[in-house]
């Protein structure tokens, strides 16, 4: 059948999460919004190849593990360590990741630390002990030697002991687990706003693709996209994304929009499924804007789900006007990224070179004011 056809053609070329991850020369989503953001940080790291530096925040890996539940592969195990130890709290927890944090910078390249434990502690605690001001703001009036004998032996040593054994994954305990299963996934498996989209299944002329990666060029610029959900519908000719977001902290869905360059991520991701649509011989079928569902991590909140237009999409890739500040869309973001390449001009853009570095203010001042 030609269901079986398509989905076993997509099987056979799927690529692994940490394949796609590993895909460097390709732009992404995240990189198109880095650069609208801070170009000296997209020079660092695509083109100098700059490893970032990242902490990983209870925030993040319940995202991660929320997106892992939602897409139904057997991604865990491979992606998560289920912690056994104890989780110390309050400034013993601050410790124990940032101590986790220094002893992963002098691994070599064979897993071997090349600083003493004694050089590892001491620098965990004052970035702990420390704000970027020096100003003492943990184990106020304790030395390290008072820290070290709180932790050595003790519960804050089994974790930071786990967690290192868990290089590579991101670790989480059972009620961190329990709440992301029974509390955030569930309700979102029941709830009459998102159950039809979370619980979709294939079936008849249906099919539905989770985690599914991309790998398209646009104008010779190689590119990757991964979409959380994809539903193609055979009988009414019809293909919707989803994308699930758990960072949007209680804001409107339309202020997330913007402040995140979601709209950024809308267009770029219309022109992958694009091309995966052509490539599976389904141009003829109408590809539907993306759809946003938003999370509350906390539980409380309803999920929703937002929805955008032909329109919306069209001012995604040529760039946008909204409260008098101009959005750079996708198009015009890649031609300035292809200008700093074959230039190797990179302190500016390629819109600020033609106009000779000037930029005039337009505010659309109030008839009042």
């Amino acid at each position: 059948m030609e269901l079986n056809r398509i989905t076993q053609k997509v099987q056979d070329a799927r690529i692994t999460e940490k394949q796609y991850r590993s895909l460097k020369d390709r732009l992404s989503y995240s990189s198109l919004k880095l650069y609208d953001n801070d170009r000296a940080s997209f020079f660092k790291q695509l083109i100098l190849g700059e490893t970032p530096k990242e902490k990983t925040s209870f925030a993040l890996v319940l995202g991660s593990l929320i997106h892992c539940l939602l897409s139904g592969e057997d991604c865990f195990d491979s992606k998560f360590h289920l912690l056994s130890a104890i989780e110390p709290v309050g400034q013993m927890k601050l410790l124990c990741d940032n101590l986790v944090e220094r002893t992963f910078k002098t691994l070599d390249d064979e897993g071997r630390q090349m600083d003493s434990f004694e050089t590892l502690f001491g620098d965990a605690f004052l970035a702990t002990k420390f704000d970027a001001a020096g100003k003492e703001v943990n184990f106020k009036g304790k030395t390290v030697e008072k820290a070290l004998e709180l932790f050595s032996n003790k519960d804050p040593e089994l974790y930071y002991r786990e967690c290192i054994d868990a290089r590579g994954k991101m670790t989480i305990t059972a009620s961190a687990l329990d709440f992301a299963e029974n509390t955030i996934i569930k309700k979102l498996r029941e709830h009459p706003f998102s159950a039809d989209i979370v619980n979709a299944q294939t079936s008849g002329e249906v099919e539905v693709f989770n985690e599914l990666p991309i790998l398209f060029d646009i104008e010779e610029v190689p590119f990757k996209s991964m979409i959380d959900k994809l539903i193609v519908n055979h009988g009414t000719k019809t293909i919707q994304p989803y994308d699930y977001k758990t960072s949007w902290d209680s804001e409107s869905p339309e202020n997330s929009y913007i402040k995140h360059s979601y709209y950024l991520q809308s267009g770029l991701y219309n022109v992958a499924i694009g091309e995966w649509a052509k490539e599976h011989k389904l141009e003829n079928y109408l590809i539907s804007p993306m759809s946003f569902v938003f999370i509350d991590t906390n539980g409380f909140n309803a999920p929703i789900v937002l929805t955008l237009t032909q329109n919306d999409l069209d001012r995604a890739m040529r760039g946008f006007v909204y409260r008098t500040y101009k959005y750079a869309g996708v198009n015009e973001i890649i031609n300035s990224i292809a200008w700093n390449l074959e230039t190797g001009n990179w302190t500016t853009t390629k819109t600020i070179y033609e106009n000779n570095g000037i930029v005039p203010l337009r505010i659309a001042y109030g008839s009042r004011n």
